[in-house]
């Protein structure tokens, strides 16, 4: 059965896809809706997950264009609360702040802590 594009449908799929989320230390919250366009926050875990891109397109957007095929995209955005994107260029930032000559000491400060 095909829904309407709204705020209390795509919350109606994702109430059906956080369970599998938050058994994995994470979630996703709707942070808005641009026309067709539907824009996500992962949460804890799946916002420095490896895997988040993967998650975000073959489970979280697959199963909401399913349900509501007007959708054209569905997009990550960054949770500004949990810190740094987890890329190269961060990366790098964050070793040259810790950077210590103790190569143990360096790999325990780079932490995915800091990256969300």
């Amino acid at each position: 059965m095909e829904l309407p594009l709204t705020a209390e449908n795509v919350e109606s799929v994702l109430d059906e896809i956080r369970p599998y989320l938050i058994a994995d230390g994470g979630n996703v919250a709707l942070h808005e809706i641009d026309g067709n366009v539907v824009r996500l926050k992962l949460q804890g875990a799946c916002g420095s997950c490896p895997s988040s891109v993967t998650t975000m397109k073959m489970g979280i957007e697959r199963r909401l264009m399913e349900k509501m095929p007007e959708i054209v995209a569905v997009e990550p955005i960054a949770d500004e609360e949990t810190g740094l994107e987890l890329n190269e260029e961060n990366i790098e930032k964050v070793s040259s702040v810790f950077y210590q000559d103790d190569v143990y000491t360096s790999l325990v400060l780079l932490d995915y802590s800091y990256f969300k």
